[in-house]
């Protein structure tokens, strides 16, 4: 079938980044309008740390062709898990997740057919001991011990990376997955009761608290099986799902029919409508073997870039335990006229992939288990672990297979060689207030030195990659100790930061070296030679290549980097020498920018911007106390005032309650003509529109009425007068009877 294709219409991308700062400036000016009347205390808005998608990267296409066709070696203990040890679980699916705090994790899925419970089992994996970065998880499973004759399969993985909790399907068989933002979709069948027959689902959690996935949704039953499922958003925020199912009612697990559904409405994953079916043809159709194998994993990745959706499909040419080949297919998916359509005709990525390690031990397969995950630099990486359990031959954890870019980080601009900034994203405080502003979070880059060797030229065949991470106390590294690769390398890639060297030496010629320095690529290592020290200690080069003698390795420096610079701009200029926490105080309310820029060694610096909104703060006035006075007396009146913004300037205004006021100060006369009581307001209001006022009581009696705290006259003069004639009358009649008695 031949397909017609169209192009999605959209805005231009200059257009709605436009379009998005007319609306944050329009939000912004709402909302200083909006809280400029509204006191505050000082705190800090600290927004939730940028979430990766998990789907979304620039050139996945391109980023697929350059995955490294050998994986590293990872793994995992059973931790509270029993189901691998009982002989009855099939694990079908992995995904990996990061947590906010950065510890990673890996979402397992099993098929327990034969186990008590009868029932799928999702396992959460806490890879305790790997790095926090969001980035590559690298080998746990390292063979640090030169003098120890171990290989990889004899290396278990640290104690601490294990399953930590379990959630118990309804379902026997729980299969491919996929996660976006903090939401994991997981494809069910086969109920565990009778009579539910060949029926599958899909179920949605909430994975924010990794440990304890709490499901929020579960789609009615399919009249059929469904063993894979993916997950991604459209341009309206709609979630779009695809699940992979059988082209037998009932039956099957072929994953040739593909069913695609929406969320009713953007950013909402309790509700799907069923959109179309879109039935295999061409590649996806004849995919996997005579054995009639299909994909077992299909998940959907956007290009950042060019906004084209593409379906990822991991597959095995064998179902029997020992595996078949494994591959990696890549498809465009197009939406036509709002149905989703795979071009399944063209094949964009069809790349081998070799699930073991030099020495032969198994990883994982395509048969089951896959997943796509997208690292914090940009970096596409692919999970993958054994379908079956291999307990008979004394193993007692789970490998798991990761395959990254055939250079580790392809990129040289990539966040993972460059220091990073952080700064929350926004801050509200009211000015005059001190906010602290942390910028703790960042760091110099993520990456350290590493060289990856390469069996045959132009980078094929066996690899081993040596990582300062995983190598930085070994000292002398043999490469016949690590999974017997030997000095069979004819290419290598390398990168080595400032403060790190890489020494290389010849396998039976203790006098011939190589210094690695930056980074570089090596197709053909018969092209670069040997060097010798002078009799001054000086290397020179000799005539030997170096294809096929490289043994020895070690790493000298650990290539960490410090900030030598840490500047601060807060809305003006910039101030160097300062720390990664620093207060300030805003005088004056408005909307700045505050910016953290840091440098490293070797120069690389990075910048990181956010929003602070000051808030005016409105004057606080005390006009007084309570006044009690005379008819037609003058009353003073002193106020104050005392406002956070310093350079704002205000506006007083006394209002006596009687219909007269005075502006302009903070010291009034009144008076006050008839008798009541009044109201008295002193308002101040700075340059910004903020008020604060506050009032007073004047009550004005009589003007021959007692004023509080003086004396009353009138009865004062009568009372003397009264004691004045008792005296007099006294001292008449004393004087009288002095008289007589003579």
């Amino acid at each position: 079938m031949q397909l017609k294709i169209s192009v999605i219409n959209r805005c231009p991308r200059s257009i709605l980044g436009f379009g998005r700062i007319i609306l944050w400036g329009m939000i912004v000016m709402l909302l200083v309008s909006a809280l400029s009347h509204i006191r505050f205390d000082v705190f800090t808005i600290v927004s939730a740390e940028m979430v990766n998608d998990y789907n979304s990267v620039a050139d996945p296409v391109l980023k697929a062709i350059m995955l490294n066709s050998r994986p590293e070696p990872l793994g995992f203990h059973f931790g509270v898990w029993d189901g691998w040890l009982l002989g009855s679980a099939y694990i079908q699916g992995i995904a990996r997740y990061n947590n906010v705090d950065g510890t990673a994790y890996l979402f397992v899925t099993t098929s327990n057919t034969f186990h008590l419970d009868n029932q799928g089992h999702l396992l959460i994996v806490e890879m305790a001991s790997r790095n926090s970065a969001g980035e590559r998880l690298g080998s746990n499973r390292v063979n640090t011990c030169m003098q120890c004759n171990k290989t990889t399969k004899d290396i278990p993985p640290p104690p601490e990376d294990k399953v930590v909790s379990i959630h118990l399907f309804d379902w026997k068989h729980a299969g491919g997955m996929q996660i976006i933002d903090n939401y994991l979709i997981v494809a069910v069948e086969d109920g565990i009761r009778a009579n539910e027959g060949k029926l599958g689902s899909f179920e949605i959690f909430d994975i924010s608290d990794p440990t304890n996935p709490v499901k929020i949704y579960q789609h009615p039953e399919f009249p059929c099986k469904t063993g894979v499922a993916g997950i991604t958003k459209d341009d309206d925020g709609h979630y779009i799902v695809i699940i992979g199912t059988s082209d037998i009612p009932n039956e099957g697990d072929s994953n040739k029919i593909l069913f695609f559904l929406k969320s009713e409405s953007p950013n909402n994953l309790t509700d799907f409508t069923f959109l179309n079916s879109w039935v295999a043809e061409g590649d996806f159709d004849t995919q996997g073997s005579a054995l009639g194998t299909t994909y077992q994993t299909l998940n959907l990745i956007r290009d950042t870039r060019t906004e084209y959706l593409y379906l990822f499909g991991m597959v095995s040419t064998s179902a029997l335990p020992e595996g078949g080949d494994d591959y990696l297919d890549v498809f465009r998916v197009m939406n036509i006229d709002g149905e989703y359509v795979v071009d399944g005709q063209n094949r964009l990525v069809h790349k081998h992939m070799w699930c073991k390690t030099p020495d032969g031990a198994k990883l994982g397969d395509f048969i089951a288990s896959g997943g796509v995950y997208i690292s914090s630099s940009g970096e596409l990486i692919l999970y993958s672990t054994p379908h079956y359990g291999d307990t008979a031959n004394g193993i007692e954890f789970i490998p798991v297979a990761e395959f990254r870019h055939i250079d580790v980080v392809s990129d040289p601009n990539s966040s993972a060689r460059k220091p990073k900034a952080v700064l929350n994203d926004t801050y509200v405080l009211t000015e005059g207030d001190t906010v602290t502003f942390d910028g703790s979070e960042s760091r110099p880059q993520f990456d350290k030195g590493w060289v990856q060797f390469f069996e045959n030229a132009n980078f094929q065949g066996k690899m081993v990659l040596l990582d300062w991470v995983d190598y930085q106390n070994v000292g002398l590294i043999n490469l016949d100790l690590i999974d017997g690769f030997g000095a069979d390398a004819d290419s290598m890639n390398y990168y080595v930061p400032p403060n790190c060297r890489i020494y290389l030496w010849h396998k039976s010629d203790g006098n011939k070296f190589h210094i690695l320095e930056g980074a570089y690529s090596a197709a053909d290592l018969d092209d670069h030679v040997w060097l010798i020290n002078d009799i001054y200690g000086n290397p020179i080069p000799t005539t030997d290549p170096m294809g096929d003698d490289i043994k020895f390795v070690i790493f000298s420096g650990d290539g960490t980097q410090n900030f030598t610079g840490i500047e601060w701009n807060f809305g003006g200029s910039w101030s160097s020498n300062r720390s990664l926490i620093q207060e300030w105080t805003y005088p004056d309310n408005g909307v700045f920018n505050v910016s953290l820029r840091v440098t490293q060694d070797d120069g690389d610096n990075d910048t990181c911007t956010a929003k602070v909104f000051v808030i005016n703060a409105e004057p606080i006035v005390n006009a007084g106390n309570d006044r009690i006075a005379k008819q037609g007396n003058v009353v003073s009146f002193s106020g104050a005032f005392t406002d956070k913004g310093i350079l704002d300037t205000h506006n007083i205004t006394w209002d006596f309650g009687d219909g007269d006021s005075m502006d302009g100060t903070l010291l009034a006369n009144h008076t006050y003509t008839e008798i009541g009581s009044y109201i008295v307001k002193l308002t101040v209001t700075d340059d910004d529109g903020g008020v604060g006022f506050d009032t007073l009581e004047v009550k004005v009696i009589e003007a021959a009425a007692k004023e509080t705290g003086g004396v009353d006259w009138p009865i004062t003069l009568a009372i003397a007068l009264a004691i004045s004639s008792t005296l007099i009358v006294a001292i008449i009649t004393i004087r009288r009877r002095k008289k007589r008695k003579l």
